[in-house]
């Protein structure tokens, strides 16, 4: 029996969740296994009057997940797909009062800071505006972010630059926003009378991609109007400012515009840019000639294709490093950006990033600050998750109980394996050297050395006249049982998450089919009520003919009938006349008989004789 379709998702009812309640909600539609699909899309859009106003709700309560969350959703909208892109720009455009909440909700967040600058909230709303810069609002765009956008930028460098070097994604979506707002708008290229403040960025910046973003935007602010390169002459060198000026509009546009970059960083000691050949995502290959710029955070790969995109890895997600002798370096990755996971089959062994670089270049890799900058990177990582257990032992040492010093001993024990499993290797052929290790990182030998100390301390609490082999030992095979424990568990609840999953996916099943047998007798029932009323309509039409049958029959006899009073009326009338010229006739024959003059002398005489 084939599957039921699955029921989408009312947006109404992920949006109108508790302001707590919002991020697990949005998370959790955003990382199913299945995509939206298209009505949930439009509901997303659909809803974007009540978005807007529970993000407003979470401003003003400073619950930055919450609207972080709802921004996300709202993204996820716009880039579903070109079409539906077009619907959100149309929505916006077309709902004046959408646009002037969002420049409300930008003007609150952003410009009075509700938010940190380089927060994933103001990070997520900056996207979704520039997702509107893009489309046939761009002029009314500019009117109400474009100040502002320039703002972001300017403050964000001059109020810390420490904070500015170590993230990228802010500063990213304010320039990507920028660039679509003067692309092919001469009045925007016209709105900001100085570049000086972008020029002091990209100075400042070890983002590569972020300075490549500024050039390009050097580039289309200046192409019709050179003197605006003029003042940038303070904060970039004036070969920089000719070579922009010179760039070319073709195709090997972002080539020469990588080159300027290069150009701006060359001779720095905290950007190292490398050559590559090619770099692949897992098994797969996704550019070619192009350079890698690492910091002292983070390292970034150009990707060379018509529109520039880049590949960012954080060292704080980095796992393993491995360099061979061909000039490959391959980082194994804890967590891949969102871009990486549509490449990563999440086959074994297919979590990683390799740049491929000429092995002569790869030396000057292997003698560069990078590996410190990762190991401190990770060591950093490793003291914040450390510190509330470095509590727990102080606590412990308190407290006087062997027992509970015994135990303190084996979290340390844990601990440093935790430290040798999560620090960085370095793997030169069949050789892997533990960046953790004192023959690699004399750095850490400080820390070591700590480490063997309070192990010391515990082993003389438990007894000086013991046998530090034996303790070893059992603790050996203590560890032993304790994981033999811990497969037995994780064998239970492995068992016990199937056969919920089972009993889940059943239950969700029954679920669906009475929900599509439902809707089958709901539709039967419509089905029905429609031909009851279509009858209705029927008979009623019926009716309707011959009530008109009726009154025509009506009208016609009422013509006739008029028609005889008229024949009636001219007959006796008629007939009125005639009697009355009789009576005339009759009336005049007597008159003329009562005035004849010998009847008048008979009469008097007849009197007189009396």
């Amino acid at each position: 029996m084939p599957r039921p379709a699955r029921n989408s998702i009312n947006m109404h009812d992920i949006i109108a969740q508790p302001l707590g309640a919002i991020t697990g909600a949005v998370n959790a539609i955003l990382h199913r296994q299945v995509d939206l699909d298209d009505a949930e899309v439009e509901s997303i859009f659909d809803e974007a009057p009540f978005l807007l106003l529970r993000a407003k709700e979470a401003m003003a309560a400073c619950d930055a997940d919450a609207f972080c969350a709802l921004f996300k959703l709202l993204l996820e909208g716009f880039s579903h797909s070109e079409i539906f892109l077009i619907k959100g720009v149309e929505t916006f455009s077309t709902q004046h009062t959408l646009l002037q909440t969002l420049s409300e909700i930008f003007t609150e967040a952003v410009t009075h800071r509700r938010f940190p600058l380089q927060s994933e909230a103001v990070g997520e709303l900056l996207r979704v505006i520039g997702s509107l810069c893009d489309g046939s609002i761009r002029n009314v765009c500019a009117a109400l972010f474009m100040e502002g956008l320039a703002s972001v930028l300017s403050d964000m460098y001059r109020e810390n630059l420490e904070e500015a070097r170590a993230c990228f994604q802010t500063q990213r979506a304010a320039a990507a926003s920028l660039i679509q707002l003067v692309k092919g708008s001469k009045q925007n290229k016209q709105r900001i009378l100085s570049w000086e403040f972008l020029a002091k960025c990209c100075a400042l910046s070890v983002d590569f991609f972020f300075q490549l973003q500024c050039v390009e935007l050097f580039f289309r602010v200046s192409w019709h109007n050179q003197a605006l390169l003029t003042n940038l002459g303070t904060h970039l060198h004036p070969t920089v400012i000719e070579r922009i000026r010179q760039l070319p509009n073709d195709s090997t546009l972002i080539t020469k515009m990588a080159e300027v970059v290069a150009s701006i960083n060359n001779g720095r000691e905290d950007v190292l840019i490398f050559p590559l050949t090619s770099t692949d995502v897992a098994s797969a290959k996704v550019t070619g000639d192009t350079v890698s710029c690492f910091t002292e955070k983070y390292f970034v790969v150009i990707v060379m294709s018509d529109n520039a995109d880049n590949i960012t890895i954080p060292y704080d997600t980095i796992r393993s490093v491995m360099l061979r002798k061909n000039g490959r370096v391959t980082f194994r990755l804890n967590e891949f950006p969102s871009k990486l996971e549509l490449l990563l089959t999440r086959a074994p062994g297919e979590d990683t990033v390799s740049l491929v670089m000429d092995p002569e270049r790869l030396d000057a890799f292997k003698a560069s600050s990078i590996r410190s900058w990762i190991v401190a990177t990770l060591d950093s990582r490793r003291g914040q998750r450390q510190k509330s257990g470095d509590e727990n032992i102080n606590s412990d040492r308190k407290s006087g109980s062997t027992a509970l010093l015994f135990s303190r001993e084996r979290q340390d024990t844990s601990s440093e394996k935790k430290h040798r499993a999560e620090s960085v290797s370095l793997v030169e052929g069949n050789k892997t050297t533990d960046f953790g290790s004192r023959q690699v990182a004399p750095a850490f030998n400080e820390e070591t050395g700590t480490d063997k100390l309070h192990e010391s301390a515990a082993a003389g609490v438990l007894g000086n006249d013991g046998n530090i082999n034996k303790r070893t030992a059992a603790l050996s095979a203590t560890m032993v049982n304790i994981q033999h424990l811990v497969d037995g568990g994780r064998c239970i609840i492995n068992d016990h998450r199937e056969a919920f999953r089972h009993g889940a996916e059943k239950n969700i099943q029954n679920i669906e089919s009475c929900l599509q047998a439902s809707q089958e007798k709901a539709t039967l029932m419509v089905e029905r009520l429609n031909d009851a009323l279509q009858k209705l309509k029927d008979g009623n039409a019926a009716i309707h003919d011959q009530l008109a049958c009726i009154e025509i029959q009506l009208q016609v006899t009422l013509e006739e009938s008029r028609e005889k009073e008229a024949k009636r009326y001219d007959l006796l009338r008629a007939e009125g006349e005639e009697r009355i010229e009789q009576l005339e006739h009759m009336l005049d024959s007597q008159l003329m008989r009562r005035s004849s003059p010998l009847k008048a002398i008979s009469r008097f005489l007849q009197t007189d004789v009396k």
